[in-house]
């Protein structure tokens, strides 16, 4: 069972049209359509986003709903919080796959030192998901000129 710890950015995937794109020089740049998790007053609830995985070990693009492909087979686990903190439990659709067979299997293979720190991330659209076996990321606010 895949145990998926969702990873908060503050924002919410919230899209039917994820972009990815992938070079062997610079990675992984995945570009969806987000919600603000935050409730403060902002104008522009909606807007693009972009992740940015500079290294890329292995990339699998499904085009499924993840919920329905692995229904049974993943619980989104939470760190520990208090009462207060209840409220605010974010599923971001954004995760990291703690104890990871996958990256267990892999990560071995590509980076047999641990120097990358390889871990293994999941990317949920609506009708399709991503999973990466990829080091560190970057989030940006897609500018809308862009």
């Amino acid at each position: 069972m895949l145990q998926l710890r969702s990873i908060d950015e503050g924002f919410t995937i919230s899209t039917t049209d994820v972009v990815v794109k992938y070079s062997e020089r610079s990675g992984a740049m995945i570009e969806a359509d987000v919600k603000r998790n935050r409730s403060e007053a902002i104008a522009d609830e909606y807007f693009s986003l972009i992740l940015t995985f500079d290294l890329v070990a292995e990339m699998k693009c499904v085009s499924v709903n993840f919920s329905e492909f692995q229904y049974g087979n993943y619980e989104i686990i939470e760190d520990s919080i208090s009462l207060e903190q209840e409220h605010q439990k974010n599923d971001s659709g954004f995760y990291i796959v703690t104890d990871s067979i996958w990256q267990k299997e892999m990560a071995p293979l590509y980076d047999p030192k641990n120097r990358f720190k390889l871990r293994h991330f999941i990317i949920c659209g609506y009708d399709s998901y991503i999973e990466l076996l990829a080091s560190e990321y970057r989030v940006m606010i897609k500018e809308k000129n862009q």
